[in-house]
């Protein structure tokens, strides 16, 4: 799938509840929005969105506030990780 980005919604289990494929061109957040558009209605109990620094835009989260009942925390490397690390 050259120059196209994969975006997933996948819950605490991994298991996958939505996907969009798009160019690469669009931003990381323009993917999650696409994929919200495509499946949030689905999700009510959804309550809370994590996403990695990628989508540490305050667009998505304005996007979140107007459009869904979602609370967005972003999750950011700690000082100084330069490897995996999983996060709390």
């Amino acid at each position: 799938m050259s120059g196209r980005k994969r975006h997933l919604l996948v819950d605490t289990l991994g298991l996958v509840w939505g996907l969009a494929v798009l160019p690469a061109s669009p931003t990381d957040w323009d993917g999650a929005v696409e994929v919200f558009e495509r499946v949030g209605k689905a999700m009510p109990r959804l309550a809370r969105v994590w996403a990695d620094a990628n989508y540490r835009a305050e667009a998505l989260a304005t996007w979140i506030q107007a459009n869904a009942r979602w609370v967005l925390d972003v999750v950011l490397k700690r000082p100084g990780q330069t490897t995996f690390e999983v996060q709390k």
